[in-house]
């Protein structure tokens, strides 16, 4: 992905542009707790526009991870007011949020007011209080910036 977090809590990317990326966008992986992503577009993008959580072939101690590791899971993340559009256009099988839970709890998310292309929810699924505002990341001309770090 290109930006992949993992035990990230608190994190905003809001008013943010990340469009034709190689891979996915954005990957809430391990352990994201609280996380938003809104009022952002995501387009033209090779996979996923985004990913939340990991999937169910993982295994940890040769145990599924969500049951070996359940401190792993990622939990209470939003996507909100966000234009998610153009995905899979080279890995087909893609959609606009994969997010996967843990069975028992659903989806490590909410998705409000997304305009979303497509949408899947697997039946499995160190930064803290960080943000991206106003930023735009883009393969064709690899720019990024601003990011903060608060907290």
């Amino acid at each position: 992905a290109t930006i992949e977090l993992d035990f990230a809590n608190n994190c905003v990317f809001e008013n943010c542009t990340i469009r034709h990326t190689g891979g996915s966008g954005i990957w809430m992986r391990q352990n994201c707790l609280g996380c938003e992503i809104t009022k952002s577009q995501i387009y033209d993008i090779s996979g996923n526009g985004v990913n939340i959580g990991d999937g169910r072939d993982r295994l940890v101690n040769g145990e599924p991870w969500w049951q070996a590791a359940p401190e792993l899971v990622s939990k209470n993340n939003k996507i909100s007011y966000c234009l998610i559009e153009d995905c899979g256009t080279q890995f087909y099988g893609a959609v606009g949020i994969w997010g996967a839970g843990t069975g028992a709890g659903g989806a490590g998310f909410s998705a409000l007011g997304a305009g979303l292309a497509s949408f899947a929810a697997a039946a499995s699924t160190t930064a803290s209080a960080c943000a991206m505002t106003s930023s735009s990341i883009c393969a064709d001309s690899a720019t990024i910036g601003p990011i903060s770090s608060t907290g």
